[in-house]
């Protein structure tokens, strides 16, 4: 009975409130309801079409962004691989062929009282006559690897630095040949660490066939003692001969007619690498002496001998050997050369280099077009 009440004084209180509204307010209060809750839902609606469409465009524009960079640094790092794989064949087969000069160059340097005079003919026949055939190929296994492994780690490295170190805004010629200089520097310097202690190997190869028969005259030594020799040596050989051949062939190329026959591109090439074998060979030749000496083992024999020589050249170079043997800096040693005796063999080396940068760059080019290798645009030098 409750209950019963409860619902008969809530109907009687419905039917006065729909008594004291007419039939038309009723409409019209149902019809601005319906609209405004139709409008709330378009509205609502229509903001959650704004928000996916931002969204969605949002991840459409970081998607493309982020699969372009990182196919750009995909890009970028095989075209590195291929440069440094292009040095690295280039560089071996460079320095395998100039195995023969280098052995003469090297004997020229260790003994200069026995070879004083001689033509790099004259040692070449000496050496054959005497040692045999082999003799011009000693050092072969050391220089192969070695110079394998620098050229990979100084081309791959150079063409990193150069990406990193000059950017696109950078158009003044001076301040892009100072850091093509200074990628070059560092690359070298990577290279060079890596090439020491094949390089002590080599040349104590050459001295001595005891020791290219694989039998370690010093087995207690340090293999980087001469570090800083090779430093000396490689550097200044790897940044001037590089600036030196793109300057040429910059300047060379825009001497040529556009429809110019391939023969003068290529004589392009050629003079350009010889200018840079010249300069390389010269900035590099003090290095190359003390990096012989710091590494022979004739020191004792040379300074007996060399009291007795009348030659002050060979005086100097046996001085300077004794003071290797006791341990000398790199300075000391020379201050003891002096001029003339750090621009020993310089003659012999010419012919040396020349064949190396020659063949380095031609192999180098050909193995990266053979991989498809395009530099970037920003990365080549404009000078």
């Amino acid at each position: 009975q409750h209950f019963r009440r409860r619902f008969a004084n809530t109907t009687a209180a419905i039917a006065v409130d729909a008594s004291s509204m007419n039939v038309p307010d009723t409409v019209n209060l149902i019809t601005t309801s319906t609209a405004a809750a139709a409008a709330v839902a378009a509205s609502t609606t229509q903001n959650v079409e704004v928000v996916t469409t931002a969204i969605s465009a949002t991840a459409a524009s970081t998607i493309p962004t982020q699969a372009a960079a990182a196919a750009s640094w995909t890009t970028l790092a095989g075209l590195r691989l291929k440069a440094g794989a292009a040095g690295g064949v280039g560089a071996c087969l460079s320095h395998v062929g100039g195995v023969p000069f280098d052995v003469v160059k090297t004997r020229m340097q260790q003994e200069p009282e026995k070879w004083s005079g001689s033509t790099l003919v004259n040692v070449a026949q000496e050496l054959v006559e005497t040692e045999g055939v082999s003799a011009l190929t000693l050092g072969l296994r050391e220089t192969a690897t070695g110079y394998f492994i620098q050229g990979a780690l100084k081309y791959g490295l150079y063409e990193a630095f150069k990406g990193a170190l000059v950017p696109t805004t950078v158009t003044a010629p001076l301040v892009r040949v100072t850091l093509f200089a200074l990628s070059a520097a560092a690359a070298e310097f990577v290279g060079a660490t890596a090439l020491c202690q094949f390089e002590a190997a080599r040349i104590r190869a050459v001295a001595s066939a005891d020791t290219a028969k694989g039998e370690d005259s010093n087995g207690d030594d340090d293999a980087f003692s001469s570090l800083t020799a090779v430093y000396a040596r490689q550097v200044p050989y790897t940044v001037t001969s590089l600036l030196t051949y793109e300057q040429l062939t910059s300047v060379l190329y825009h001497t040529l007619a556009p429809d110019a026959p391939p023969a003068a591109f290529i004589g392009v090439r050629v003079a350009s690498a010889a200018g840079a074998a010249f300069i390389g060979a010269i900035t590099s030749q003090p290095g190359d002496t003390l990096l012989t000496i710091i590494n022979s083992r004739t020191g004792d024999s040379h300074a007996k001998n060399g009291s007795k020589s009348s030659s002050d050249i060979v005086q100097r170079v046996a001085q300077a050997e004794a003071a290797r043997a006791r341990g000398a800096s790199l300075v000391e040693l020379a201050s003891i050369l002096k001029f003339n005796g750090l621009f020993l063999g310089l003659r012999a080396r010419f012919p040396h280099v020349l064949s190396i940068v020659l063949v380095q760059l031609v192999v180098y080019d050909s193995v990266r077009e053979l991989l498809a290798f395009q530099q970037p645009e920003d990365e080549r030098p404009a000078m």
